[in-house]
C-alpha cells in the first residue's frame, strides 16, 4: 500500500494543468478590470453647439446673426475682431457675443437662438477678420472677413 501511496504523489499532471488554467483565468480577470477602470474614468469630450452663424457687414457694423441649429448662451460665445490682413486685434477685442448691442432677439434671454441677430457698431471703416469662438472648448464656430464703410451722415 505505502508503495502506491508514493506513485500518486509523484503523478503531477493534473496539479499543472490546473493551475496553468487558474493562472490564465486570473490574467484575464485584471485585464478585463484595468481596461474597465481606464474607460470608466475618462470623461467625455465636450463638443462645440453645431449652428448656422452668418456674419455680414452692414453701413457703419457687422451684423451676426444666428440662422439655424442649436442655441447657445451669449457669455459662451467669444468675438474676435482682428484687422486685416495685419492681423492685430481690434481695440475692444476680444469681448464676449453678450457685449455687442442688441438688435433682434425673439426670445429675450441668455440664449443666442434662431432669428437673433447682434451689432458690432464699435468698428472703424476697414477691413476686418471677424471669428466667434464657442469659449468652453475654444472651438471657432464662426469666421469671415468683412468690410465695414463708415457711416453716412443725411
Amino acid at each position: 500500500m505505502r508503495r502506491e501511496h508514493t506513485k500518486f504523489m509523484k503523478d503531477r499532471r493534473g496539479v499543472s494543468d490546473a493551475l496553468v488554467m487558474l493562472l490564465l483565468l486570473a490574467l484575464g480577470a485584471v485585464v478585463v478590470a484595468g481596461i474597465a477602470s481606464v474607460l470608466m474614468t475618462k470623461t467625455p469630450k465636450q463638443t462645440a453647439p453645431i449652428a448656422t452663424i452668418s456674419i455680414t457687414p452692414t453701413q457703419g457694423n457687422v451684423l451676426i446673426k444666428h440662422e439655424g441649429g442649436d442655441s447657445i448662451a451669449y457669455t459662451d460665445i467669444q468675438v474676435m475682431v482682428y484687422s486685416y490682413p495685419s492681423m492685430s486685434a481690434a481695440t475692444g477685442y476680444p469681448k464676449t457675443l453678450n457685449d455687442a448691442d442688441q438688435t433682434t432677439e425673439l426670445n429675450p434671454d441668455t440664449l443666442f437662438n434662431l432669428g437673433d441677430v447682434r451689432a458690432l457698431s464699435d468698428l472703424d471703416s476697414g477691413t476686418y477678420l471677424v471669428e466667434l469662438l464657442y469659449i468652453p472648448t475654444q472651438t471657432k464656430i464662426a469666421s469671415t472677413i468683412v468690410t465695414v464703410s463708415s457711416q453716412q451722415s443725411q
